[in-house]
């Protein structure tokens, strides 16, 4: 059975004092690969975040569970057509979603 998430959350920032916490809701997700939706509103995430970049101790939550889990940033990819245009995917890898 495939667990439906819908959110997740991590903290980070470009300075080690300007840490904020970030929730992003899942687009989708697949086997071991997470889709999070980076909205204008949290665009800068896209000059934080680079492919390789490692996030720790994220949560992932669905309806009835919360995953805390260490993912990394796989890609970022701006969405140009569709109801989500003009937003972007953040590509996330983690081997603890294998489970769900």
């Amino acid at each position: 059975m495939k667990t439906d998430l819908i959110s997740a959350e991590f903290e980070i920032g470009k300075e080690p004092k300007k840490i904020q916490l970030w929730r992003l809701d899942v687009l989708n997700h697949s086997d071991h690969q997470l889709g999070l939706l980076i909205a204008k509103v949290d665009y800068e995430l896209v000059q934080i975040l680079h492919p390789g970049d490692r996030i720790k101790g994220m949560a992932v939550y669905s309806e009835w569970a919360m995953i805390k889990t260490d993912a990394t940033v796989k890609n970022i990819k701006k969405i140009n057509q569709g109801v989500y245009k003009d937003k972007c995917i953040l590509g996330m890898e983690s081997m603890e979603l294998l489970k769900l």
